[in-house]
């Protein structure tokens, strides 16, 4: 059994995910717009429907590799916050600098929560 990505060839976008019983690529029905079947049987991770094809590489849309960066930015603020939080007492330039970081942390939570995921821009 293979797993094959149907691939809209204008815009690179994955349909689909299809499986094959056998080693051959399913057929589409003629009138479908031009695409490309491509094997992902053995690639990790996984595409899915609505990540992109370059002609050799699969990518995640970008909001999950956007979601994926703020959250892993919201683990390392916990880090400097905390560090922040043992100053006592923290200096002017401290608190300046912990203002511009929670500005940030800040914006990326509103972009995690609103689901504006479009970019990483102010965090």
């Amino acid at each position: 059994m293979r797993f094959f990505a149907h691939v809209d060839d204008a815009t690179g976008v994955v349909q689909t995910i299809l499986m094959s019983p056998d080693d051959q690529p399913p057929v589409l029905v003629p009138e479908a717009p031009a695409h490309v079947m491509v094997d992902v049987t053995d690639l990790s991770p996984q595409p899915a429907s609505g990540w992109t094809y370059n002609g050799s590489v699969f990518s995640p849309p970008v909001a999950d590799v956007n979601r994926d960066a703020l959250l892993s930015k919201a683990q390392q603020a916990l880090q400097g916050n905390l560090a922040y939080l043992a100053l006592n007492p923290p200096t002017t330039a401290q608190a300046l600098t912990q203002v511009d970081a929670l500005t940030r942390q800040i914006n990326a939570l509103i972009r995690l929560v609103a689901h504006a995921l479009d970019s990483t821009d102010g965090t």
